[in-house]
C-alpha cells in the first residue's frame, strides 16, 4: 500500500524563532500568511490559502505562486507560477482512456517524470510495463491492479514491470521471484519486500511504500542516494548526489538551494550551517573576516527534526 508522506516531515530543518505565529520569513515548502509578523503555511494546504498540489512557493497570501509541484503532481503554466494538475499518462489510452488511474511515476537517467497506469478497467486487466493489458504473462493482478509478479517482474506502483523493457529497465535490472534485485543509480531497494510489495522506490520520490508497518521514502531533489536500512518506523534514503541547482547537506538527508557567499554547506534553503575559510557564520548567512576562520554547527537534517516551528 503505497503511504503518501508530506516532506516537511522529512527534511524541514531546524527552526531559528521558537513562535510559528511570529515569523519574518519561511522555510522553502512554506509561505507567509499575510503581513510579517504571521505564521507560515505549507504552500499545498488549500485550507489556509495555499495551492493544490503545491511543494513550493513564492510570495503571500493573495499573491501567492506555485514553483514547484508535488511529485505526484504535473505542472502546468509558465515557470514559476504553476497550477498543478493531476497525472494523466503520456499515452492517453494507456488506462483505457480516461477510466482507470495512472499513479505510477517512472524517473528517466535524465530526471525527466513520466506517468504510467497504476489501475485499470475491464475483467482480466491489469497494469503490465506501465500499460493496461489482459495478456499478463503469469502476472497476479486483481480488480485492476497487480498484486504479486512473477519471475522476472518487480511490483511498482500498481503494476507488474520487466527488467528486459522500458520503463521497467529505467528503475531496475534484475529481479527474481517478483522482487527488484538490482536497481539502477536513481532507484533504491526497498528493504525486507516480498513479491507481494513494492520492492524499488526512486531516490527523489517522497511517496513512500510500507512493508511489515515499516515505511520507507525517498528525499525530495535526490538524484541518486543508498537504500535505508531496516528500520522501526519511517525511514528515508541517504541521498549521495541532488538533481542539478541542489547542494547536499551534510546529513545526506536533504537536498537545498545553497547559494549564499562563502557558506561550505547548508541545512536549508540559502540557510547556511558551515562557512569556508575566510568567513564567520552569523544568523545563517557567512560574513568575511579576512583570517581562515570556519564555525557552524555540523548536525545537519533529521528525519525527525520537531516540526513545531517553520519559520527562519
Amino acid at each position: 500500500m503505497l503511504l503518501l508522506v508530506k516532506l516537511v516531515e522529512l527534511v524541514v530543518p531546524l527552526a531559528l524563532k521558537d513562535d510559528p505565529n511570529k515569523c519574518s520569513t519561511c522555510m522553502a515548502g512554506f509561505f507567509l500568511k499575510g503581513s510579517a509578523p504571521s505564521e507560515c503555511i505549507a504552500c499545498g494546504d488549500t485550507t489556509q490559502g495555499g495551492i493544490e498540489g503545491c511543494a513550493e512557493c513564492s510570495g503571500t497570501t493573495g499573491s501567492l505562486k506555485c514553483t514547484k509541484c508535488k511529485p505526484n503532481r504535473k505542472p502546468k503554466g509558465e515557470s514559476g507560477n504553476y497550477t498543478c494538475e493531476e497525472k494523466i499518462c503520456e499515452d492517453e489510452t494507456a488506462c483505457g482512456g480516461t477510466a482507470g488511474a495512472c499513479d505510477a511515476i517512472v524517473i528517466g537517467a535524465s530526471g525527466e517524470m513520466t506517468y504510467y497506469c497504476s489501475q485499470c478497467v475491464g475483467a482480466g486487466y491489469g497494469p503490465i510495463n506501465g500499460k493496461c493489458s489482459n495478456s499478463l504473462d503469469s502476472n497476479t493482478c486483481e480488480n485492476g491492479v497487480c498484486t504479486s509478479c512473477t519471475a522476472g517482474y518487480f511490483l511498482y506502483m500498481g503494476g507488474c514491470y520487466s527488467t528486459a523493457n522500458t520503463p521497467g529497465s529505467l528503475m531496475c535490472t534484475a529481479a527474481a521471484g517478483g522482487i527488484c534485485t538490482i536497481t539502477t543509480s536513481q532507484y533504491f531497494k526497498v528493504p525486507g519486500a516480498a513479491a507481494n510489495q513494492q520492492s524499488v522506490l526512486a531516490c527523489g520520490n517522497p511517496l513512500g511504500t510500507t512493508v511489515d508497518g515499516n515505511a520507507y521514502v525517498g528525499i525530495q531533489g535526490c538524484k541518486t542516494c543508498e537504500a535505508p536500512t531496516a528500520a522501526t518506523g519511517m525511514t528515508a534514503a541517504k541521498c549521495t548526489a541532488c538533481d542539478e541547482g541542489k547542494a547536499l547537506t551534510s546529513s545526506g538527508y536533504g537536498c537545498v538551494t545553497c547559494s549564499i557567499a562563502g557558506c561550505s554547506a547548508c541545512r536549508a534553503d540559502n540557510m547556511c550551517e558551515a562557512c569556508g575559510d575566510g568567513y564567520r557564520l552569523e544568523g545563517g548567512t557567512c560574513v568575511r573576516t579576512g583570517g581562515n576562520l570556519s564555525t557552524g554547527a555540523m548536525a545537519g537534517i533529521s528525519v525527525t527534526t520537531s516540526l513545531s516551528t517553520l519559520c527562519c
